[in-house]
């Protein structure tokens, strides 16, 4: 009994090796083919295994070796496969595309409503003007004559009829921006006429005066511009009259008198240096002794150097 024993332990060890030898076999038989792939490979060791194991279990009356086969793998009912972020983006509805404006030809007129009104746009900033100091100069000097139309001289309550006068002098001044200040030298001569009671009388009218001027200057152009003056000043009157008619009767008044004026013209600079004035002034004089004070009418015209 014991020699049965060991027997079939003998041949169970024999059974298991010959197993391992024939896998090392068709394992070295594998590297030598290339045409046999993989799963191929498996199936015809499995088969090798399987007869082997069985001719040793007929030798040794024993059951063959089952191999073990691998499990079923259960089936997981598969999730629906997710979809990624993007592919929900682009799944929304974007939005509306613009509609295109047909472009109108190239030879074609565009045509304009007739609601439609284009007005200039406003301009952003203000224009800055030169002043008349960056114009003309700072100094002016302008030598003068002018006109004085006919004034009535009042003596004791007697009107005479004066005649057409005349006026000469120069002014200076100096500009500071479009302001200007200076000083008027004037000297004025006329003549009047009339009834003194019964008789007839002539007579004459001389005043030299100096004035302080203050104006303003508006340019219209570069060239032509609008002179304003006011001045205040003293000067020396002078009345006398003539009376044929009594022995060749003479009489002469003169005093002090205070002066102002109004002046606006018209100055234009025809050259660098030189401008032309004509303009319009008026004139108070204060009274002299037994003469009344006078209101003067005068029309002049000037030639000033600038510089």
């Amino acid at each position: 009994i014991l020699l049965f024993f060991s027997t079939m332990n003998f041949f169970k060890r024999i059974q298991g090796l010959s197993v391992i030898l024939c896998f090392l076999s068709l394992l070295l038989r594998s590297y030598g083919s290339d045409e046999v792939d993989r799963d191929e490979f498996f199936k015809r060791m499995e088969a090798r295994a399987m007869s082997l194991s069985k001719k040793m279990a007929g030798f040794s009356g024993t059951e063959p070796i089952q191999l073990i086969t691998p499990k079923k793998e259960s089936s997981t009912p598969s999730l629906p496969e997710r979809q990624a972020p993007q592919q929900y983006y682009n799944a929304l509805p974007g939005p509306s595309e613009p509609k295109q404006e047909s472009l109108p030809a190239l030879n074609s007129t565009p045509t304009v409503p007739p609601s439609v009104v284009y007005e200039e746009p406003e301009a952003s900033y203000y224009e800055i003007k030169p002043t008349s100091e960056e114009l003309k100069g700072a100094f002016q000097f302008r030598p003068f004559v002018a006109l004085q139309t006919p004034s009535k001289t009042i003596i004791a309550n007697q009107s005479l009829t004066g005649k057409v006068g005349f006026a000469l002098g120069l002014s200076a001044s100096r500009r500071i921006g479009n302001w200007m200040g200076g000083f008027r030298l004037g000297y004025l001569l006329s003549e009047y006429s009339g009834k003194f009671g019964p008789d007839d009388c002539f007579g004459e009218l001389e005043l030299l005066s100096i004035t302080t001027q203050f104006g303003y200057t508006v340019h219209l152009s570069e060239k032509l511009s609008i002179d304003s003056t006011f001045g205040l000043g003293y000067g020396s009157r002078r009345n006398d009259y003539f009376i044929p008619i009594q022995n060749n009767h003479f009489k002469t008044d003169s005093d002090s008198s205070l002066t102002f004026d109004l002046g606006l013209g018209l100055d234009y600079k025809f050259s660098d240096v030189m401008s032309a004035y004509l303009g319009y002034r008026l004139m108070g004089v204060s009274d002299n002794g037994p003469y009344d004070r006078m209101t003067l009418h005068l029309f002049e015209l000037g030639l000033g150097a600038n510089f």
